[in-house]
């Protein structure tokens, strides 16, 4: 299934208000849980955090996918979350991220992010 066919869009939030990539993870975490989709907002930041810690989801072009497994989902989230100013994400600024579940294993990362992008609203409508 292509990444970008799984993003709804109440799970689009163009205002992360973060300064890195900890404050990134942790709002997101924090969105998807309020939206009832998983029930630990830290469990799914520190999974989240724990993946990034082992090597930047920061693919270029001002796009990380950070990404992890949770138990008890039935199927993959994936959020999408902008940061207006930008965010360090080991090395890469970055403006978009966020998926749970593990839906891109043996893809391609630099198509998932375009598939992302692709399905962003245009930025007049943020």
């Amino acid at each position: 299934m292509p990444l970008g066919s799984l993003i709804r869009p109440e799970l689009i939030f163009p205002d992360l208000p973060a300064s890195d990539r900890q404050e990134v993870l942790r709002a997101l975490a924090g969105r998807v849980t309020e939206r009832g989709l998983v029930k630990s907002a830290g469990e799914l930041f520190q999974r989240l955090l724990d993946r990034e810690l082992l090597g930047s989801t920061g693919i270029g072009g001002g796009i990380a996918i950070p990404h992890c497994k949770l138990g008890g989902l039935k199927h993959g989230i994936v959020a999408v979350g902008i940061v207006p100013a930008g965010v360090d994400f080991g090395g890469a600024q970055v403006v978009v991220a966020d998926d749970a579940g593990d839906l891109h294993a043996g893809s391609d990362r630099r198509k998932d992010g375009a598939a992302v992008s692709d399905r962003l609203p245009s930025p007049r409508r943020w």
